[in-house]
């Protein structure tokens, strides 16, 4: 397993941190940087903000959706679905994710 210093990624270079980026350059799973990932923010509860991946069935239409959403919308986000499925998809500095605006948020919303 590599050794990444993620509070010289976040902190010191302001590098979003992917679940997927991390499992790669860790060499582990995708649950264990996961986990990982869940653990360091649970470390550093000031300073990170949160980017969760929220899918499933709308609500209010017949599509489907995938949604990037920052921990802070993750409530309101998740009751826009039927049985919404949330995961962590990543970690980036506070002061660096300020600057994205809502829609830049956005994954994809598709018609099925």
């Amino acid at each position: 397993m590599a050794v990444v210093n993620l509070e010289a990624l976040v902190f010191d270079r302001l590098e979003p941190v992917t679940v997927r980026w991390f499992a790669v350059q860790t060499q582990t799973s995708v649950a264990e940087a996961r986990s990982q990932l869940q653990a360091f923010v649970a470390d550093h509860p000031r300073g990170i903000a949160v980017v969760y991946v929220v899918s499933g069935d709308l609500i209010h239409g017949p599509s489907k959706a995938v949604k990037l959403v920052q921990a802070e919308a993750l409530e309101d986000v998740s009751q826009q679905f039927v049985n919404p499925v949330v995961h962590l998809y990543g970690i980036a500095p506070a002061e660096q994710l300020r600057r994205v605006r809502a829609k830049d948020a956005y994954l994809m919303t598709t018609n099925v």
